[in-house]
């Protein structure tokens, strides 16, 4: 059961019409929180069999509201109101956990997974979160991403589900690149894949670890994320005094502290200037704060406007406002884009544009500023990965962005979509 702090902070979010699931899924984020990653190889084209069931068997069909939903850098995932876990898109690592290697455009049931509350996802790896507390993993491994228990041998690929050993007790998960987290009910935080930044938060760089273990100094977390790629990962956190905390890669100030003095930070570090945040997402360099009250704080890279203060000015060691969202009640990122949910369930984003991840009915031109979703209300959930996003309704999950490798869902494989369209419903 969750400590007495925890519960309260829970309560507080509950009160504050906050969902829950916010707690669940920052970035994921890419990630999620949420998942957002990005993939140092580059996405691969569509697969001939991308529109076909992985296994050949009758397509299954999820059933009622969706509980949670997550996005990876080519793949997306889903639970259903029984606990059931969808997948759909590239499948060449073991993304879907379906057992076999080709991708599909139609959400397919992950093996094994039952009473599923939460879903994370990185670069190319999977993890779920059952309501007993325990963490579930499948997908590539060459970083010890999957765990204890993932397979070392090449190619290091699990396609099934395994059971992360030494967690029995989390109520929230994050992914990105090769790196995974969970939040555990004592309000501390454990982590175990790919070092190379410091991401463990161990207050080292290397090695890699399979094992999950407390990051250092962190008590009294409330939310996670994790955002970046197989060679930058950052992590983020939100303690129950409202205050954030990061670790990981800085290269353009996602940690927001000096990139020249601290590249990187190998443990966790207060955000300066931030003292009333309920949630958090990560992009792949930038960051996201979501304040009590409805405001949304960034930092990080503005490359491509991606912090949404309506220029394209390098980037920013501090945080500063998203213009014009302030009644916000979750926040995503992915590469290069921001979401923001907003408390009459519309949804708006900012940031590059090129795969039509902004959901606007155009490509090309990015977005400095927020702009409306199109054609998308009543949203419960929302979450982003590297070139496209997702929504969850009461009648559904809704996808828009590239669909190079079926990430989408539907018979527009390769296609970029400028609107969200259906998934399930």
């Amino acid at each position: 059961m969750p400590t007495p702090r925890i519960e309260r902070s829970v309560n507080a979010l509950r009160r504050a019409s906050f969902p829950l699931f916010a707690l669940l899924l920052f970035p994921v984020s890419m990630g999620a929180c949420s998942s957002s990653s990005e993939d140092d190889s580059g996405p691969e084209g569509p697969s001939p069999a991308s529109t076909q069931d992985p296994k050949g068997k009758p397509p299954a069909t999820p059933k009622g509201t969706p509980r949670a939903i997550a996005a990876g850098s080519k793949h997306s995932l889903a639970v259903d109101e029984d606990g059931t876990v969808w997948a759909w898109g590239s499948n060449s690592l073991g993304q879907l956990g379906v057992g076999v290697a080709f991708q599909s455009a139609t959400p397919v049931p992950v093996e094994g997974l039952t009473d599923v509350i939460a879903v994370a996802a990185g670069n190319d790896h999977s993890l779920a979160l059952q309501s007993d507390g325990t963490v579930w993993a499948w997908g590539v491994n060459l970083r010890a991403q999957i765990g204890p228990d993932g397979p070392e041998a090449e190619p290091a690929i699990q396609r099934t589900p395994v059971r992360v050993a030494g967690i029995g007790d989390a109520v929230a998960i994050a992914a990105a690149g090769s790196l995974s987290l969970a939040l555990l009910d004592d309000g501390t935080v454990h982590a175990w894949g790919q070092n190379t930044s410091g991401e463990l938060g161990r207050g080292t760089f290397s090695p890699d670890s399979p094992t999950p273990e407390p990051v250092e100094g962190l008590s009294d977390v409330i939310a996670i994320a994790a955002g970046g790629s197989n060679a930058n990962a950052h992590a983020l956190a939100v303690k129950a005094d409202g205050t954030v905390w990061g670790w990981g890669h800085n290269s353009v100030g996602q940690l927001a502290h000096d990139i020249l003095r601290e590249p990187s930070l190998p443990e966790p570090a207060q955000i300066p200037g931030i003292e009333d945040a309920i949630a958090v997402a990560a992009g792949t360099t930038f960051s996201l704060a979501l304040l009590d009250g409805g405001k949304v704080m960034t930092w990080g890279a503005n490359n491509v406007g991606q912090l949404g203060t309506g220029d394209t000015r390098g980037y920013s060691d501090e945080p500063v406002a998203v213009l014009g969202i302030d009644d916000a009640i979750q926040v995503a990122a992915g590469l290069q884009h921001g979401l923001a949910l907003h408390a009459d369930g519309s949804v708006s984003a900012w940031g590059a544009n090129a795969q039509g991840q902004l959901g606007i009915g155009s490509t090309g031109l990015l977005r400095a500023e927020a702009e409306p979703v199109s054609e998308l209300e009543d949203v419960q959930i929302l979450t982003a990965g590297a070139y496209h996003a997702l929504a969850a309704t009461d009648d559904g999950v809704w996808a828009w962005g590239w669909n190079l490798n079926a990430q989408l869902g539907g018979d527009d494989v390769g296609e970029v979509r400028d609107v969200p369209a259906r998934v399930w419903e």
